[in-house]
């Protein structure tokens, strides 16, 4: 094989891995206010926890801010999206992109009990949709609920 011939293949190569590079850095953008869909959503475990109804999300490069509302109650978060962790009253977040989507490790602590949760936030191709999967678990790995949620967004 040539020189010339090596040289276009790793030319081509390299195009190929920037090009993959370039698109799995790809980051949506999460903002917006969101709406939990019931019948689209599920939950499996021993605990009924009900979801947040609606979700304000507000991103920005670095730290995206949360919060969320159900019947009669309203929370905010705060975390940072580099995978350090953010602490928000008793509760410890980390979050990092993995592609177009965000894990989200969050701990729970009272002087009982730990809760861990393991997330990850996805859009959907048009960007309508925000669907939430994870687990619930005791610190000791007891499992309490799995979980598939999707919101809706709401038109602006």
């Amino acid at each position: 094989m040539s020189v010339q011939t090596r040289s276009l293949l790793l030319a081509a190569s390299m195009l190929g891995v920037v090009a993959l590079n370039s698109s799995a850095q790809a980051r949506p953008d999460f903002s917006g206010t969101w709406v939990y869909e019931k019948e689209r959503s599920e939950q499996l475990g021993a605990m009924d926890i009900p979801p947040a109804e609606r979700l304000i999300v507000t991103q920005t490069a670095s730290e995206l801010a949360l919060r969320t509302e159900g019947d009669g109650w309203a929370r905010t978060y705060v975390f940072k999206l580099d995978g350090s962790p953010s602490l928000n009253g008793s509760n410890t977040i980390s979050a990092q992109w993995d592609g177009a989507s965000i894990k989200l490790s969050v701990r729970q602590s009272t002087d009982d009990v730990s809760v861990e949760s393991a997330q990850i936030w996805s859009l959907s191709a048009d960007g309508s949709d925000m669907r939430l999967e994870g687990a619930i678990r005791l610190s000791d790995g007891t499992p309490l609920l799995a979980f598939n949620l999707v919101y809706r967004k709401q038109a602006s």
